[in-house]
C-alpha cells in the first residue's frame, strides 16, 4: 500500500460489523479508521452545516463524520500525508451517490486539505492492488463474518437478558464465536469463515428451545437505516430492550446484490455469494437467493420505479412474512424518495398479500422524536407478543 493511502476512513456503515471490516483491513494491512455511529447530535449538526437539509440524512451524517474523524488525533498520518475516504454509496441511481461530492465540499469547507473522497463501489482493481491484491476477498469475509455473529447476537440477546443458567451459557458461546470471527475475518480465509459460522449454528441449536419461545421483529428498509445505529437511533439495541429477537437481513447479501446490480467489484459480490451458498438451506439463520428474493419483488414493484433502496423492501417483508416473521419494523431515512416508493408506496400491496402483517414505519432524521418512535416500537412490540402468546 502507498504511502498516500496507508489511512482508509469508512464514514458509513455498520457498529455491528465495523470491528470485523477493521479485522479484515488490518490482515491486509491497511491502517483504517471506521466511523459508524458515533455522536448524533454532534454530527448532524457539522453535517447540515456543509451539505443541504433536503438531502439524503444518510449523507448529512456522513459528511459531519467525515469531519469529525478528520479532527481527530487518531486519525492523522504522520508526515501530513493525505487519507483516502472510502463511502459505500449504497443505495443504486439515487441521490446517495451525492455523498462523495457533499463530503470532500464539507472537508474543504473545514480547511482539511489531502483527502481523497471515494465512493467504495467505485474503487477499481488499481486501488485495492495498490492496497492488498485480495482485498475484496477479504473484505468479503469480513463482512459475511460479522453477520454471523449479528445474527446470533440477535438470536440470543432476549435468553441472555432474561437471565439464569442458560443465559450464562448462551452469553460465554457468543464470546466464544465473536472472538472466532474476528480470527477468521483477520485471516482472510474463507475455510475460517466457514468454521465460525458452523461454531454459532451449533450455539443457536443449541438453544433452540429457548429462543424459540420469545417474540420476532423483523427490520426492514435501506442499508444505513437498518444496520447503523448513529443513523436510527439505535433501533436494533432497542428492539432487543423489548426482549424480542431482532431479524435483519444479511449485510453481506445486500452489498452483493448492490454490487451486481451495478456492475461494481464482482469479485466482492461473487466471493460473498459463494460463502453464502455453503449456508443455504442448513444455517440456522436462513439466507434467500437472490433470484427469491427479486421474483417476490417483481410481484408487488414496477422494475421501472425499483430504484436506490426501493428494492430491498419489498421482497424482504415478504420472505419475512413466508417465515411467520409478521411484526416489521420499516426503517427509512429522511429524503429516501426512493426508499419510500419501494417501502411506503408497497405496504398496501403486500398487505393485501398478508393481511395479518402489523408494520410501523420509523423514519430518521436531524429532527427525530425519539419518544415518539419509543412508543412505535413498544407497541410493535406489544403486537409481538401478543401474536407469539397465541401460538
Amino acid at each position: 500500500m502507498t504511502e498516500k493511502n496507508r489511512n482508509l476512513l469508512i464514514p458509513v456503515f455498520s457498529d455491528f460489523h465495523a470491528p470485523f471490516m477493521r479485522a479484515s483491513l488490518k490482515g491486509a494491512g491497511c491502517d483504517s479508521v471506521s466511523l459508524a455511529s458515533g455522536a448524533y447530535g454532534r454530527t448532524a449538526a457539522l453535517g447540515l452545516a456543509h451539505v443541504n437539509n433536503d438531502a439524503c440524512f444518510a449523507t448529512i451524517i456522513t459528511a459531519g463524520r467525515a469531519i469529525m474523524a478528520m479532527g481527530e488525533e487518531k486519525s492523522s498520518v504522520d508526515g501530513g500525508s493525505s487519507r483516502a475516504c472510502a463511502l459505500p454509496c449504497l443505495c443504486l441511481d439515487c441521490r446517495s451517490k451525492d455523498a462523495p461530492w457533499f463530503t470532500q465540499r464539507a472537508l474543504e469547507g473545514e480547511a482539511f486539505e489531502g483527502v481523497r473522497v471515494l465512493n467504495l463501489l467505485d474503487l477499481d482493481e488499481d486501488f485495492y492492488d495498490d492496497v492488498c491484491a485480495d482485498l475484496p476477498e477479504r473484505l468479503a469475509c469480513g463482512l459475511v463474518a460479522g453477520d454471523i455473529v449479528l445474527q446470533l447476537e440477535n438470536y440470543l440477546a432476549p435468553l441472555i437478558r432474561k437471565g439464569g443458567l442458560s443465559s450464562g451459557k448462551a452469553s460465554s458461546e457468543l464470546v466464544r464465536c465473536r472472538t472466532e470471527a474476528i480470527f477468521a475475518a483477520e485471516s482472510g480465509e474463507k475455510e475460517a469463515v466457514w468454521r465460525a459460522a458452523e461454531q454459532a449454528d451449533t450455539c443457536a441449536r443449541g438453544h433452540l428451545n429457548e429462543a424459540s419461545s420469545f417474540p420476532v421483529i423483523g427490520v426492514v428498509g435501506s442499508y444505513p437505516a437498518i444496520f447503523d445505529s448513529g443513523i436510527n437511533d439505535g433501533l436494533i439495541a432497542k428492539i432487543r430492550d423489548e426482549e424480542c429477537q431482532a431479524v435483519v437481513p444479511f449485510a453481506s447479501q445486500l452489498l452483493a446484490m448492490i454490487c451486481r446490480e451495478c456492475g461494481a467489484w464482482p469479485r466482492f459480490a461473487g466471493a460473498i455469494e459463494e460463502m453464502l451458498a455453503l449456508f443455504q438451506g442448513d444455517y440456522f439463520a436462513p439466507i434467500p437467493i437472490n433470484e427469491e428474493h427479486s421474483g417476490i419483488q417483481d410481484q408487488v414493484l414496477p422494475v421501472d420505479v425499483a430504484t436506490g433502496s426501493s428494492f430491498l423492501v419489498p421482497g424482504y417483508i415478504e420472505l419475512f412474512a413466508h417465515r411467520g416473521v409478521c411484526d416489521i419494523a420499516y426503517a427509512s431515512t429522511f429524503a429516501c424518495m426512493s426508499g419510500h416508493v419501494g417501502g411506503s408506496g408497497v405496504l398496501r400491496a403486500i398487505k393485501k398479500r398478508y393481511p395479518e402483517l402489523s408494520v410501523a414505519p420509523l423514519e430518521y432524521d436531524a429532527g427525530t422524536s425519539s419518544v415518539n418512535q419509543l412508543n412505535r416500537l413498544k407497541l410493535l412490540a406489544s403486537v409481538a407478543r401478543e401474536r407469539r402468546a397465541t401460538r
